[in-house]
């Protein structure tokens, strides 16, 4: 990445006002800085223009939206860092946000009450596992689930159609013999050579699949295995995949369809109450519900499509997160072309992001807006205030 890290004036800090300040910021793509006394970091954002968009905070407009009194207030200085476009920028930010961890900005976080699932795809024969940390160690990672019941559900029925290890590397260096799991048809032994690592390979992209709701996909690639093996009257190992599919289907019937679309989308919605701001994304895979994703933060007053810009990018460099065909928004973003095409290198090819214009697209931004009014009301419900903590004690 080019970026070139710029400062207004130093020095004494009456010589300019940020008003003056401001004058001097460049016209191109960025990052800006606020700070406070003592070089504080306030907040950080993004800008296709660093002069327009740090004037929009110090001018009053007609609606107000970006006059943030509280922050303004406390501005004492604005830096920058130039950068070549603005999908640059859009990844600066964040990185940015990581290390200052500013006052103002909403930063989405790990909620350790949840779980995800972690597949080991580094590993020669990977595992698939239960997990509440999320690293950026080569594995993969799907989630985060609220019900810790159903992660494991959901991974004893893919270990029954796509049975994968979850021994730890000593135990599978050592082994002689199949442990029980094999007996169970949990596992498919590749600790002592019954199952080839392409073989392997292919279990563990058809668990990859199912998590990633590309189940047309994952059938339709099964159905050609399956008559390949019929063709050679391999039928044994036929009947298994196509037992393997039957699950599938029998798992799919239990998930709601939303939308007729057969597109993967992920659709947002945002709501406010009392200081406190929920995002959920609903992730639809092939017309069907396949989970949400819910967090609530505190609000900083700061305008939607502003939040909603920073949280995006925020959540689609997740390692937990799969990119999928379209995202529904909202709010109209800023930069949404940068966005589209960072997204677009993460997954491969074209993502549209929009904002949702269709009767459909409009019910399922209601429905996922209605969700995170519902996660804020969830919140409130499971939290204590201390008087209700000192009654409780006494």
């Amino acid at each position: 990445m080019k970026g070139q890290d710029k400062s207004t004036k130093k020095g004494n800090p009456h010589e300019l006002s940020i008003e003056e300040k401001i004058k001097g910021l460049p016209t191109s793509s960025g990052v800006y800085i606020m700070k406070g006394r003592g070089g504080s970091v306030l907040y950080i954002g993004k800008a296709k223009n660093l002069r327009s968009r740090v004037r929009t905070y110090f001018q009053p407009s007609h609606d107000r939206r970006y006059f943030v009194d509280f922050l303004v207030s406390k501005v004492r200085d604005v830096d920058y860092i130039i950068t070549s476009n603005e999908k640059e920028a859009l990844i600066l930010e964040d990185t940015l946000l990581k290390k200052y961890k500013p006052k103002y900005n909403i930063r989405l976080k790990d909620d350790k009450t949840y779980v995800s699932i972690r597949i080991t795809t580094q590993e020669k024969f990977p595992r698939i596992l239960v997990t509440r940390q999320i690293k950026e160690d080569g594995a993969r990672y799907f989630g985060p689930y609220a019900s810790a019941k159903m992660v494991r559900d959901t991974i004893k029925f893919l270990r029954r159609v796509f049975p994968l290890r979850v021994c730890p590397p000593h135990e599978f260096r050592n082994r002689s013999r199949p442990c029980i799991d094999y007996q169970l048809g949990l596992c498919s032994a590749p600790c002592v050579g019954y199952i080839t690592e392409e073989s392997y390979r292919e279990l563990v992209e058809g668990a990859i699949m199912f998590l990633e709701g590309r189940n047309t996909e994952l059938i339709e690639s099964l159905q050609q295995k399956m008559f390949q093996l019929a063709a050679r009257e391999e039928f044994e190992e036929a009947a298994r995949i196509r037992d393997r599919i039957r699950s599938i289907e029998a798992t799919l019937e239990e998930q709601k369809v939303v939308t007729h679309s057969p597109r993967n989308q992920d659709v947002f919605g945002l709501y406010k109450e009392d200081g406190v701001l929920s995002m959920v994304a609903l992730v639809i895979r092939g017309g069907r519900l396949l989970s949400t994703r819910e967090f609530v933060l505190k609000d900083t007053g700061m305008p939607e499509e502003e939040v909603l810009a920073s949280l995006l990018s925020q959540f689609y460099r997740r390692q937990d997160v799969s990119i999928p065909d379209e995202v529904v928004l909202p709010v109209k973003l800023d930069g949404i072309e940068a966005m589209a095409e960072y997204l677009r290198e993460r997954k491969g090819r074209a993502v549209s992001l929009k904002v949702a214009t269709t009767e459909e697209e409009a019910r399922l931004v209601e429905l996922a807006t209605m969700n995170a009014k519902e996660a804020i009301r969830k919140r409130a419900s499971t939290e204590v205030s201390p008087l209700e903590e000192l009654k409780r004690r006494l």
